[in-house]
C-alpha cells in the first residue's frame, strides 16, 4: 500500500482525553461533527458513510482500528481513498487532538494536489474543531 502524507490539523480543548477517544471510537458519531455527513450505517465490518453532494466523497466506506494510542479511520470506496490518524495529548487541563491525513495507494497521481490540499485541510481542520467542542459538551 503506498500512501502519502498530506498534513496535520491539531486542536486544543477542555474536554479529557478519555471522553474524547470514546467519541473516536463510536463512528456513529460522526455526523455530530462533521456536517456533511447525512447518515452512517454499520455493514460488512464498515461504516458506510453517505456525504452531501457537494462533497468529494459521496460515499465512502470506513473501517475504524486502534492500536498503540493512536485512532485510524481508512476510507475506502470513495473517490478519494484516505487514512486519518488521531492521537491524543493531554496537557495541563487540555487535550491535544493531532489528526495526520494520509492519501493512500496511486489515488493522488490523479489529482491535482495542489489545488486539493488546502482546501482539504481547511474542510478537516473545521471538523476537528467540531469535534473539541463536541467532546466539552455535556455528557453524551
Amino acid at each position: 500500500m503506498k500512501e502519502q502524507k498530506l498534513f496535520t490539523n491539531t486542536v486544543l480543548t477542555d474536554a479529557k482525553a478519555i471522553k474524547i477517544r470514546k467519541i473516536l471510537l463510536d463512528p456513529l458519531q460522526l455526523g455530530d461533527w462533521v456536517p456533511e455527513i447525512k447518515s452512517i450505517r454499520w455493514q460488512n465490518s464498515a461504516y458506510q458513510i453517505i456525504r452531501s453532494n457537494s462533497s468529494l466523497n459521496s460515499y465512502e466506506e470506513i473501517t475504524l482500528t486502534y492500536k498503540q494510542n493512536v485512532i485510524i479511520y481508512e476510507s475506502n470506496k470513495g473517490k478519494l481513498v484516505y487514512r486519518l490518524a488521531f492521537t491524543l495529548k493531554e496537557m495541563n487541563q487540555q487535550t491535544q487532538i493531532k489528526e495526520e491525513v494520509y492519501l493512500i495507494d496511486s489515488v493522488y497521481q490523479q489529482l491535482p494536489l495542489e489545488l486539493i490540499n488546502p482546501i482539504l485541510q481547511k474542510a478537516m481542520q473545521t471538523n476537528l474543531d467540531n469535534l473539541g467542542l463536541l467532546a466539552q459538551g455535556p455528557n453524551l
